[in-house]
């Protein structure tokens, strides 16, 4: 796994559907997911399998919410997702901590 090399990736994306004039923008979560995605691949050069998240999505300026990454070879990543406002997220990806044994090899 790779992951590490070019991590942590932000993306700052538009992704609201208008819902009636007063009752605001709720976030599209499968456009999310395939921004996260897209924007992975982008950014490492390697296509995920996937992005999961919780749907449905009411936007609240500054709320947070986790959805999830997953790699090729299954490993899952957690992506830490803000809501900007008329839409907007921006969503953090960073690397796992390295696991103990993962450590000692580098040694």
């Amino acid at each position: 796994m790779r992951v590490a090399r070019s991590l942590p990736i932000v993306a700052v994306s538009s992704l609201c559907l208008l819902v009636g004039a007063l009752a605001g923008c709720k976030l599209d979560g499968e456009m999310i997911e395939k921004s996260i995605v897209t924007e992975y691949e982008k950014k490492t050069g390697e296509k995920p399998k996937s992005a999961a998240c919780p749907k449905p999505l009411t936007e609240k300026v500054n709320g947070t919410f986790k959805c999830t990454l997953t790699l090729a070879d299954d490993t899952k990543l957690s992506v830490d997702v803000t809501m900007l406002g008329e839409g907007n997220v921006k969503w953090v990806l960073t690397p796992p901590a390295p696991s103990a044994s993962a450590s000692a090899a580098a040694e």
